[in-house]
Formats: C-alpha cells, structure tokens, sequence
C-alpha cells in the first residue's frame, strides 16, 4: 500500500511582541517631565496607539508593555480607549531601573511562553501605507526560516554610530543573513550602513545571552550585544528592509518628533 502523503507542517506564527517603554525620555525633556514620550501625540493618536495599531496589522495578538512605575498613564489611556484596531490582549511588566534595552527585554521574560516572540520600540513608528506590513513580512521571514530576524533600513554612513549596525553575509536585499551586528560602531568600523529599525523577531535563547551580557560603560545592558554572541554562536539572524515607501519614525528627539507628527498629520489629511 502506498505511503500517504504528510501534509507540509506550516511554520508557527509569531503572535507577541514585546514593547519596551520604560525610558525617561530625557532627550525630550522638558516636554516629557509632564507627558510620557509614548502618549506624545502623532496627529490624532498617541505613539503608542500607533506602535500597537501597527503590531495588530502585522499579525500580533498578545502584546507585553514594559514600563517603569512612573508610567501609569500609558495604563490609564489604555484602559479609557477602546479600539478594535489593536492586540486583543496587552499586558505589561515593569523595568526596576532604566539599564537598556536588552534589560528591558530581559524584563518580559517570565510573562512569554518559550516561543519566538517580536520586540517593537515603544518611541518608534514604521509608517507605511499597509500598517503592520513591516512587522508582517518581519514575523513571516523569522518562521519560514526558524531564524531571528531584524528589520532594517540604510541611513547615511556618517549616521551609523547613533545605531545597531548589521553585517550581512549576503548582497541580497530585501531579505539577507547575517554575518554580525555591531552596537554604535564608528564610521570607519562600520560593517555597513544598514541599521536596526525598531523592529525584532528574536529566538527565546535570547534570554539567557543577555543573562551574560555585562553592562557597558553607561551601565545598560545592551541587546545588540546579546544578538552578536548568538549569531557567534551559531544561531541564524536575518536582516529585512524597509519597502521604499516605509519610513522608521523616531520620538527620540525634538527635531525627529517633529518630523514624525508632520508626517502621520499629513497621512491623516489625506486619507
């Protein structure tokens, strides 16, 4: 008798994300003395209604926030909003002390199940036509491949030291391997001029690389050091761009907030 043909196991979809927001937003101060840099508003919504909007659209159902405990307005808007638009369950866990992003993400370990899950900066907006469609085809790449993956985007190279830099082992765009990621490098060390975009799908042996990651000069833990061990190590990172008409918007400083909420106004407008 004929074997009967196995259907091909579809790969698992990635439904949460993590989304740190615990940063004092001292670049943003004076403004962020009395307002969180998340619940700045981008035309007629907050950061962060943006930032989760753009997570349901790309597939996400269950988000974890991490706050610190200073940041119950970010609860308190939304508790008072009600919108079908985003991940059916948030949740969210605390960040003691502000010692980086890899700590912040440390944070959320025990609220995850062992499973891959997506990070989204809670202080950045991938604007685009399809909302979510970044993080979409980010998530589809990470579970076709049971890789991590890393959204990106190419700035001038007199820019990179402000980034997570990628080195790629391929020439291929959109969708390539890597070789390494770099924190902050210098010009001249630059593997490329493609940085990390706010975006991350990442493998949950993440946790226990950032369990070994010592603090840097500033005393944060950062997550691109995490990252460049596992790639060392043996486990798969892939770099995905941005589409051309995709754009990272930054909250991280006057000029770039300014730049975004002109932005997200105008697509207001005209929509």
């Amino acid at each position: 008798m004929p074997e009967r043909k196995q259907p091909e196991k579809e790969p698992n979809k990635i439904r949460t994300a993590v989304v740190p927001a615990a940063g004092k937003g001292t670049r943003m101060r004076p403004i962020t003395y009395a307002v969180p840099k998340e619940l700045l508003p981008l035309g007629s919504k907050p950061v962060i209604h943006w930032v989760l909007e753009e997570l349901a659209g790309g597939g996400i159902s269950d988000v974890v926030l991490v706050l610190s405990r200073d940041k119950t307005a970010v609860l308190d808007y939304l508790d008072r909003v009600a919108d079908s638009s985003l991940p059916k369950n948030i949740r969210w866990v605390y960040q003691p002390e502000p010692r980086g992003l890899g700590d912040a993400v440390g944070c959320a370990r025990n609220a995850l199940e062992d499973a891959p899950f997506a990070v989204a900066l809670g202080d950045c907006v991938i604007d685009s036509p399809k909302p979510g469609s970044a993080v979409g085809r980010l998530c589809e790449v990470a579970a076709q491949n049971n890789c991590s993956a890393l959204l990106c985007e190419e700035v001038p190279r007199e820019s990179v030291s402000k980034y997570g830099v990628l080195d790629p082992e391929e020439a291929t765009r959109p969708v390539f391997k890597l070789r390494g990621v770099v924190e902050k490098p210098a010009a001249d060390k630059a593997p490329s001029n493609l940085v990390i975009a706010a975006r991350y799908v990442l493998n949950p042996a993440i946790f226990e690389y950032l369990d070994r990651t010592k603090a840097d000069h500033t005393g944060e833990i950062q997550l691109t050091n995490a990252m460049s061990s596992m790639i060392r190590d043996g486990y798969t990172f892939f770099g995905v761009c941005l589409e051309p008409e995709e754009k990272r918007l930054d909250i991280g400083s006057h000029s770039s907030y300014f730049e975004a909420f002109e932005t997200m106004v105008k697509r207001q407008t005209n929509a």
